[in-house]
């Protein structure tokens, strides 16, 4: 398993090198740029190819992969020229995504619409997913649903991922407290570990049973991503440094 740091939010405010070079003094091997909210790292759509592909080598050259695109797109409108718009955006992330040499971007669900029926609703989340997927194919970017608002359902994720159909589409599992049943995430994360890529994890000092997860993960052979999604911070280098340190711990202390 390998640790990445995900801009949003407590590194929002880093430039390109403060990022690379925190990552590497924390021991992360990836970063994981959220897009779309004009972080200070600059990985936007204005950027050209040039500028992407210059970008994807300042990485390699630190030995930071470009673990993750980070997008806020989501499929759940009920309006079918919002889908498109989406579906549309998101193929742009894909590119820059490809170009920055990243293997994988984030998508949301999001929201279940109590208007319209559930399954019609996971139906154009699938639709969109499947169409972005036939899209990232050929570029080899995966495209990868978080469990995120109402989509954290475990259920409605699979339901979405499969009526995708698509080798390329996934889940990003994400660590929130809402999978806990009886104290153990076990039942959701073996409802999703045949479809799990890419994992958020947040502050390690609340509930959540990591240590759990990461026995399960290391049960799966999970060798991707651990991305740290935490809060803004005065002191973000500390803190970003102090939870890789710990996670790091976690992790060798399954032997």
């Amino acid at each position: 398993m390998k640790l990445s740091i995900m801009s949003y939010l407590i590194a929002k405010d880093w430039d390109l090198a403060t990022y690379l070079e925190v990552a590497r003094r924390c021991g992360c091997e990836g970063v994981e740029f959220r897009v779309e909210l004009g972080h200070k790292h600059g990985m936007e759509l204005e950027l050209t190819t040039r500028e992407r592909q210059a970008v994807g080598r300042k990485c390699t050259k630190a030995g930071i992969d470009v673990a993750c695109v980070a997008t806020g797109c989501r499929f759940h409108f009920p309006e079918a020229e919002k889908r498109a718009e989406q579906v549309a955006l998101t193929k742009q992330y894909v590119q820059l995504a490809a170009d920055l040499g990243s293997a994988r971007i984030r998508v949301f669900g999001n929201d279940l619409p109590r208007e319209v029926e559930r399954r019609r609703v996971v139906g154009f989340v699938g639709n969109a997913l499947r169409e972005i997927a036939e899209f990232a194919d050929p570029l080899g970017v995966d495209v990868l649903l978080e469990m995120h608002g109402d989509f954290n359902d475990w259920r409605a994720a699979t339901l979405a991922v499969k009526w995708a159909n698509h080798p390329r589409v996934g889940i990003v599992y994400n660590c929130d407290e809402r999978d806990i049943v009886d104290g153990s995430v076990r039942e959701c994360f073996e409802g999703i570990r045949h479809l799990l890529r890419h994992v958020h994890y947040h502050s390690l000092l609340v509930g959540y049973p990591y240590k759990e997860l990461l026995g399960l993960l290391r049960g799966m052979g999970y060798q991707g991503y651990l991305s740290a999604e935490l809060p803004a911070s005065a002191d973000p280098e500390t803190v970003m440094g102090l939870t890789a340190a710990l996670m790091r711990e976690h992790i060798q202390s399954l032997g």
